[in-house]
């Protein structure tokens, strides 16, 4: 199968079908710690079977959002990734399933807590992590990260 491919967007095989998606926005938001992170949102056009299983003129999206945690010289120390698959119809929307991932890139950080959940159009990640020293944690990152869908089946 030949997939032809815009500049900006790549695929990822994956199950039984492809993947195409593109980064839509990139949002950058400082810590208090003085640290920053960079939220970028993906959105999947994947294949929409929904019509043919179910007659309600429904249709499907899923995406992405990944806050990736910066320090001062610009390195990556976690990333963490909402992922969120959403029914919409032009009159409503409701989050249909909420995952997560995630990774640390320096092993003095450790995530100390970590959930996905569906909340009525939006599908929130919710995340802890800790920077220790000698085993004793010296700084805090919190943060809660929001995908969510219009109506329209527009993701923000």
């Amino acid at each position: 199968m030949t997939i032809f491919i815009p500049s900006n967007t790549f695929a990822t095989d994956t199950a039984d079908f492809t993947y195409v998606s593109s980064t839509s926005t990139t949002e950058i938001r400082y810590l208090s710690n003085g640290y920053y992170e960079v939220i970028t949102l993906e959105e999947y056009n994947t294949p929409d079977i929904t019509p043919v299983i179910n007659s309600t003129n429904s249709s499907t999206k899923s995406g992405q959002k990944t806050s990736y945690i910066k320090n001062n010289n610009n390195e990556t120390v976690a990333t963490f990734t909402i992922k969120g698959t959403f029914s919409y119809t032009g009159t409503s929307c409701s989050c249909t399933a909420a995952s997560y991932s995630s990774s640390i890139n320096n092993s003095l950080w450790k995530f100390t807590s970590r959930s996905a959940t569906p909340s009525g159009n939006s599908a929130i990640g919710n995340f802890t992590i800790k920077l220790y020293i000698l085993n004793i944690p010296v700084q805090t990152v919190t943060d809660s990260i929001t995908l969510s869908c219009d109506n329209n089946g527009n993701l923000s």
